[in-house]
């Protein structure tokens, strides 16, 4: 039985596998079965996730993550700091191709029919970066920017692909993330640069809030692909300087 099942599992895999292009005929004739590893039902690569398109060094980076982030807990942060000064953060956002020169970046087809065929195609991916500045001028890729209006000044920032900030204070957004189970905090600063932290609370949640028209108007100049959103919406955040809110406006897509 258990060989028959082994013989079962190693043919779903190479089905799976052949019909996203992953192995080719040569690589599919000479796999044997010791080759195989518990891993391979959701990706070839160790560290992809399942269904992605993903590269073998993608997969070893994700890996270094969750690893890095499960060894992790509250007031022992070290093990992921260190992580983050080596391979940066997983940062969600839209890809405009499968393989971007130049980045390790890991993909999916998008659930949003405006993002597929006939349309120009916008695929869900994320890839690992130590600051924005990296990424802001990727013409393959794309960032979700999220504009704050603090009294009279309106500030641009970037958010991980359908997030929605805890926070905001000291020009930082931040966010609660997680991987494989395990959570952690994400500060994205109006410089573009990132900070990995413990995750952080707020005395007062983020709420819903009609638009305000200077901040439609700055919303509508934002170079954006035209199918990326279906509508923009706002929302209060709490502002932990000033102990208030400010209004926030970002786009929404399906989906979220």
């Amino acid at each position: 039985m258990k060989i028959f099942g082994l013989f079962f599992m190693v043919s779903i895999f190479l089905t799976i596998h052949a019909q996203h292009g992953e192995l080719s005929q040569e690589q599919q004739k000479n796999f044997k079965e010791s080759d195989f590893q518990p891993h391979m039902l959701g990706h070839i690569y160790k560290g992809c996730p399942s269904n992605s398109h993903c590269s073998a060094k993608a997969g070893k980076l994700m890996h270094q993550w969750d690893q890095a982030l499960a060894n992790s807990s509250t007031g022992k942060m070290k093990k992921l700091f260190t992580t983050t000064k080596s391979i940066g953060v997983p940062f969600d956002l839209w890809s405009k191709k499968k393989n971007v020169q130049n980045r390790e970046v890991i993909s999916w087809d998008s659930s949003c029919p405006k993002h597929l065929a006939p349309n120009p195609e916008l695929r869900t991916a994320v890839t690992f970066v130590k600051n924005l500045k990296e990424l802001v001028k990727n013409e393959d890729l794309v960032l979700e920017p999220i504009l704050i209006q603090d009294e009279k000044k309106i500030i641009k920032l970037f958010k991980p692909r359908g997030s929605s900030p805890m926070f905001y204070k000291k020009n930082q957004l931040s966010f609660l993330m997680s991987s494989q189970g395990s959570y952690y905090g994400l500060r994205v600063n109006s410089n573009l640069s990132l900070q990995v932290s413990q995750v952080e609370s707020t005395p007062e949640y983020p709420r819903g809030e009609s638009c305000p028209e200077i901040l439609v108007k700055e919303w509508k100049k934002q170079d954006l692909p035209e199918n990326l959103f279906l509508k923009y919406e706002c929302s209060r955040i709490w502002n932990k300087d000033k102990k208030k809110y400010v209004t926030a406006i970002y786009g929404w897509t399906c989906h979220i």
